[in-house]
């Protein structure tokens, strides 16, 4: 099993979480939808055309934090929209605050992607080896444009989850053997439900509740199932999404 690793890399972010409602919050990193979406456009799937193409069962996806990520809350105005005579002639707005992502100097995240089908995979390799994208990429919605930068395309060695590891992924809970998450060091712990696939209607057909590191560091913990160790430098450990 061989993975395409990449880095998505742009001055904001903003990956609105599924359940809020009058507030715009954003995940700290890309759910698999986005990212889902994300190699679509490499690829150059159109909107709505590849959910069963990249579905979960088949597209292997996950992410690491790879750079400092802060939050601000911006207020953004929205035309008033009652009925559809006020899509053309609009005399009021409203205000919504949004949650918008920035670092230092640049938002990082680092994915990962395995496809079932040989042809994608090699597809999705040549074209972000050769920086190139079929549609324009964005961080989670279009004012915060992105590009990729080439990591390696690297042999994924499947292990048996025999002791507690260094996990380098967020973190499904009901993945987590027992009470084998280790508390012991200084870290600062997410926990979201994020949605992890779609129906070929777009109906979201998963949703699970994750933990990770908000600033990229790895959790120590025993995982239930087998996980997967890049044969890279690094030697990560990770587990998809």
């Amino acid at each position: 099993m061989k993975a395409v690793v990449f880095d998505l890399v742009g001055k904001f972010a903003h990956f609105r979480k599924f359940y809020t409602n009058s507030s715009s919050l954003s995940y700290l990193i890309p759910p698999r939808t986005t990212l889902q979406g994300v190699c679509a456009a490499i690829l150059g799937y159109e909107r709505d055309t590849y959910y069963e193409k990249l579905s979960k069962e088949r597209f292997s996806l996950t992410v690491t934090i790879k750079s400092t990520i802060r939050r601000i809350m911006q207020t953004v105005n929205y035309i008033s929209i009652k009925n559809e005579s006020d899509i053309y002639k609009y005399t009021e707005h409203t205000q919504i605050p949004f949650e918008i992502l920035c670092g230092d100097d640049e938002i990082r995240y680092r994915v990962y992607a395995s496809h079932k089908d040989e042809e994608i995979n090699l597809k999705l390799y040549s074209m972000i080896k050769d920086n190139q994208t079929e549609l324009p990429l964005y961080m989670g919605c279009a004012p915060f444009s992105c590009v990729t930068e080439f990591v390696g395309f690297f042999d994924l060695y499947k292990k048996e989850p025999n002791q507690s590891i260094e996990l380098h992924t967020p973190l499904n809970i009901k993945e987590i053997e027992g009470k084998s998450l280790d508390f012991s060091q200084e870290l600062s712990l997410i926990k979201e439900r994020m949605p992890a696939d779609f129906t070929k209607e777009r109906n979201c057909c998963e949703v699970n509740s994750y933990i990770y590191e908000e600033t990229g560091k790895p959790v120590y913990v025993k995982l239930k199932h087998p996980y997967y160790q890049v044969d890279s430098n690094e030697s990560e450990n990770i587990i998809f999404m």
